[in-house]
């Protein structure tokens, strides 16, 4: 068991991928099951190890071949398994003269047209960080073997993917005085605040309520893009109201859905909350009352103290364009990454 090492972790991990990379690259754009497919993976590794068979997977430059000779069925297996067993009882000998060049150059052949060197450029074109991950998985395969190579690519995919959790889009929008209010900074997070980007999306706030809004005009986050919240950002958003709260800047969370609403409130009973841009200017203009919410938007909360809720309550929506929303026609943005 020692000399295998992190073979007992990696079999499994390359015949799963190496399973779903062969019915990707023969699929020609047909839907499939991957989870069915891992799963008849699965049964036929277990069943075989009642017989002492060795780790099954599917082989892409086999594959290959079948598919180059003309295979169209699953048949091509049975036959298959016939030769090799043939071979191996009759043909053994014979191998030895088999120069290995040769063995090679009939795989190359078989699989050199699923190479899709075409993805380079559209990946470029779209978005050049994508090319990481594929560059450093193929220098990495090739000079340190398959196993580091696909261990290092997954590290690196999982890196990019919290790297963008951790610091979503935040857009910035100086809303001018208006008939209505006399201005305000709306802050827009792209998606649900979660550990990671707690931090960076409380400091993009900051912020914004310091150079965008000088320090004194309202600053209002639009949570309609904030289906999620956890503890840790919970308490961020706890700290965040105490930092207006104690430089006397009005802080207004606005389209705040009910689940989010439950997670700050349990550790926070004095947040402002507006349901929709049309009680924003007369939350902004008259101030805020405090009342005991139980019901927000028909869903109901359980208590946690008391919350700051504009007087004015209608219909929220999620149209935040200029269109629905006439407060939004002079903005100037300015994106915060």
């Amino acid at each position: 068991m020692n000399d295998i090492g992190i073979g007992v972790v990696m079999v499994p991990f390359i015949a799963i991928l190496d399973h779903i990379a062969i019915v990707s690259a023969f699929a020609k754009g047909r839907t499939f099951d991957a989870t069915q497919e891992i799963i008849t993976l699965g049964i036929a590794n277990l069943v075989g190890s009642f017989f002492g068979s060795m780790p099954t997977t599917g082989s892409l430059s086999r594959s290959a071949v079948n598919l180059s000779s003309g295979v169209r069925t699953p048949a091509g297996g049975l036959v298959t398994g016939v030769m090799v067993l043939l071979a191996l009882a009759f043909l053994t000998p014979a191998f030895r003269y088999i120069p290995k060049s040769t063995l090679a150059a009939v795989i190359i052949c078989a699989v050199i047209h699923l190479i899709d060197y075409s993805i380079v450029m559209p990946l470029w074109r779209s978005k050049k960080i994508d090319l990481v991950p594929l560059l450093v998985t193929f220098v990495a395969c090739l000079m340190w073997g398959l196993e580091w190579g696909i261990l290092l690519g997954i590290g690196l995919n999982l890196s990019l993917l919290l790297f963008s959790i951790a610091t979503p889009s935040v857009k910035v929008a100086l809303v001018p005085p208006g008939k209505q209010h006399g201005g305000y900074v709306l802050v827009t997070p792209a998606h649900g605040v979660s550990y990671p980007s707690t931090s960076h999306i409380r400091a993009t706030i900051r912020k914004a309520g310091l150079k965008q809004a000088g320090g004194s005009l309202p600053v209002v986050i639009d949570c309609t893009f904030i289906d999620t919240a956890d503890y840790t950002s919970a308490k961020g958003i706890k700290g965040m109201v105490e930092d207006f709260q104690l430089r006397g800047q009005t802080l207004v969370f606005l389209c705040m859905k009910p689940r989010v609403l439950q997670t700050v409130a349990a550790l926070h009973d004095g947040i402002t909350v507006c349901s929709s841009f049309d009680a924003l200017p007369e939350a902004l203009a008259d101030g805020e009352t405090e009342v005991g919410i139980e019901t927000v938007n028909g869903d109901t909360l359980h208590p946690a103290g008391d919350l700051v809720v504009s007087t004015m309550i209608s219909t929220p929506t999620s149209d935040t364009s200029d269109a629905a929303n006439p407060l939004l026609t002079t903005t100037t943005f300015l994106d915060e990454k």
